[in-house]
């Protein structure tokens, strides 16, 4: 028999996924109670003679066989990305990811690549609320499990995880040895199977008998073949007759990173109005709760530690002690602080460009987590010796890109760019050296582009607009953030008239080309800006990098006072608004500190546009007051949440919402 082989070059689209685990072997083992991002590199083949508009198709399937995973028809499934949310995965199962791209209109042009994940089967944890404390020994002991959970089920369904409880108590006696549990009378006390237990009082022994308790929840469950168990403990002191009940209260899950604020709350009963409260550091390689570390004093039921205090990979124990009436109790939490990337290098080539032609590649190398999680690339450019920091490219896995930055601002010619690195407990390092050097910038000498003035970007707005269109029909809005801020950023570094500085000149003649300008910037780019934002922000995986990246649009929009009208002012207060309710969202969690204070800068260069435009008669007095006192509100809440948190924020903005009148008409 004869066979023809015919072979023949074909224009097949490039796709990789690009995907890392600690595991980076054939099989990448993940944890079914994280959500997990799965990125892609997708081009046009080099063969193809123009590019072809291209199909993006994701699939998750089981190994074992085929069948499609229950639940993917929510997950959007044709974008450059898949985002695969917490507890959609079962345990210790094996699914192919697959990506599979084709030239629009052809099924013979298809490229596909393909990853298999492994879910890995957690242990229980258990959870006793509180830490080691000291209470009365006339008061009953309640101590409380039921935060214990089984990571790989989500919190609705925990029931599901058959979770059993054993409680056990040793009494741990002056001599350093240690004896069963029981009261004067002989009575037993300490163990159980719920998941709480409580010591009547009076059983616990005086110090003089028994120095300490210590109580052991252990949890254990079957699920996923084998049983696996979790234990926590607790060590209770005893004082003589009633004290109050003190706890403190920890984030859920209680995770700790330097470079954010931590916050502590608790909760006291049996105190009387007079108690006082009084934080210190049982252990610890810093007193962090000196009033100079924290943003709270040290004499309230709550303590902030601010931002950069605690040491990465350090243990510390924080204490709270409340006396009453001569008698005294405390409880205390201790936990180790989440290490952030390290030990890799940026490469960044070329040196030098011209604004928004040049393509700059950056590479980041060899960088590692303590814990071998995932880490997320964002690359950043400023100023040099200012402090605005803008996003290039937003928070990625990708450890490479290819981007273009604006122009310079004012008289300068260089941009400094940074590597921010963060893992996913959102411990982050910000590497700002490039190419082995150790000077400690990464200058990029940029021309500025041939665009001779403002009023010259417009007449391009034909390619910009579809640009930006395609980037948001795209679902890729943090990219369509970055495209926009970089136009915006180019039209603010340029010059419309030379001749005239002075804000009073400014004021005294407004040209129809500087007023198509505020038309272009204010009637065109910032609506596509408001459009560029998911209806349910909490909803989107990508929810902070699009916090960040779109707070950080809106103080660009606003850089120019004089180049706004209303309708910036519009979207500035809803897209403020989804911004700061998300980051709001959970009263115990750190809201993120990059978008407030974009936030915070924009508001302020709101103020200044207001008052511009009220000086000029271009709004009346009426609009101006009602649009202050937007501005003000927001910032007395984004100021509390900048130095306190979500939970103490809105309690500070009640406090500062009588001022705003007076404020309000003050500025006006």
């Amino acid at each position: 028999a004869v066979v023809t082989v015919e072979k023949i070059l074909q224009p097949l689209p490039a796709a990789r996924i690009i995907f890392f685990t600690q595991n980076a072997g054939l099989v990448r083992e993940v944890y079914v109670n994280r959500s997990l991002s799965f990125e892609s590199e997708i081009a046009n083949s080099p063969c193809a003679a123009a590019d072809q508009p291209l199909v993006v198709r994701w699939s998750v399937v089981r190994q074992s066989d085929g069948a499609a995973v229950a639940g993917l028809a929510g997950v959007v499934v044709n974008k450059n990305a898949l985002a695969l949310p917490q507890f959609l995965l079962s345990s210790g199962v094996a699914y192919v990811v697959s990506l599979t791209v084709n030239v629009q209109g052809s099924t013979l042009l298809t490229t596909t690549n393909r990853v298999v994940v492994r879910s890995i089967v957690s242990p229980p944890v258990a959870v006793i609320k509180g830490g080691d404390r000291q209470q009365g020994r006339s008061d009953p002991l309640v101590l409380d499990g039921t935060g214990s959970f089984h990571p790989d089920f989500a919190p609705s369904s925990q029931a599901s995880a058959g979770l059993a409880y054993r409680w056990t108590c040793a009494a741990v006696l002056p001599s350093g040895g240690t004896t069963a549990c029981t009261s004067v009378t002989g009575a037993a006390f300490g163990s159980g199977t719920s998941s709480s237990l409580t010591v009547p009082a009076g059983n616990m022994r005086s110090v003089a008998d028994v120095s300490s308790y210590e109580y052991v929840l252990n949890v254990s469950s079957a699920s996923g073949g084998a049983t696996r168990y979790g234990a926590a403990k607790v060590r209770i002191t005893v004082t003589e007759g009633n004290a109050p009940r003190v706890t403190i209260l920890e984030a859920d899950p209680a995770v700790y990173v330097p470079n954010l604020k931590s916050t502590f709350q608790s909760a006291v009963t049996g105190a009387s109005a007079a108690a006082t409260y009084t934080w210190t550091t049982a252990n610890g390689d810093v007193d962090v709760s000196l009033i100079q570390n924290t943003f709270t004093p040290n004499t309230g039921p709550t303590l902030v530690i601010k931002p950069n205090i605690l040491s990465a990979a350090h243990s510390y124990t924080l204490r709270l002690t409340v006396r009453d009436a001569g008698k005294e109790a405390w409880d205390q939490v201790s936990f180790i602080v989440k290490s952030p990337p390290k030990g890799g290098s940026l490469q960044v080539s070329p040196m030098s460009g011209v604004a928004l032609q040049t393509a700059f590649a950056f590479e980041a190398h060899n960088w590692e987590d303590a814990e071998g999680l995932p880490i997320r690339y964002q690359l950043e450019y400023l100023r040099p010796d200012y402090s605005t920091v803008y996003i290039l490219s937003p928070f990625s896995q990708n450890a490479k890109a290819a981007m273009k930055l604006p122009n310079p601002l004012g008289t300068s010619t260089a941009w400094d760019m940074q590597l921010r690195l963060r893992n996913v407990f959102g411990a982050e390092y910000v590497h700002k050296n490039c190419n082995q050097g150790s000077s400690g910038t990464c200058r990029l000498s940029v021309a500025k582009s041939s665009y001779e003035n403002r009023t010259s970007i417009p007449s391009d707005q034909g390619v910009i607009l579809a640009n930006i269109r395609s980037l948001i029909a795209a679902g890729d809005f943090a990219g369509a953030h970055m495209y926009i801020v970089s136009i915006l950023t180019t039209m603010n570094s340029l010059s419309y008239n030379t001749t005239r500085t002075a804000t009073r000149q400014l004021l005294a003649t407004v040209s129809a080309a500087e007023l198509a300008v505020t038309e272009y910037r204010c009637n065109v780019i910032a609506p596509l800006l408001a459009t560029a934002m998911p209806a349910d922000l909490a909803a989107d995986p990508q929810a902070l990098t699009l916090s960040q990246s779109g707070a950080a649009a809106l103080s660009v929009l606003m850089a120019v006072p004089l180049e706004v009208n209303d309708n910036c002012t519009k979207v500035v207060n809803s897209m403020t608004a989804q911004i700061v309710a998300y980051l709001r969202r959970d009263p115990m969690s750190v809201p993120d500190a990059t978008a407030l204070k974009s936030i915070s800068d924009t508001d302020s260069l709101l103020l200044t546009a207001l008052k511009l435009h009220y000086t000029d008669g271009r709004m009346s007095r009426e609009l101006v007051q009602t649009r202050v006192g937007e501005a003000l509100a927001r910032l007395a809440l984004v100021t509390s949440m900048l130095s306190h948190g979500a939970a103490v924020a809105e309690s500070a903005k009640q406090l500062e919402s009588s001022l705003l009148a007076s404020d309000t008409q003050r500025l006006a």
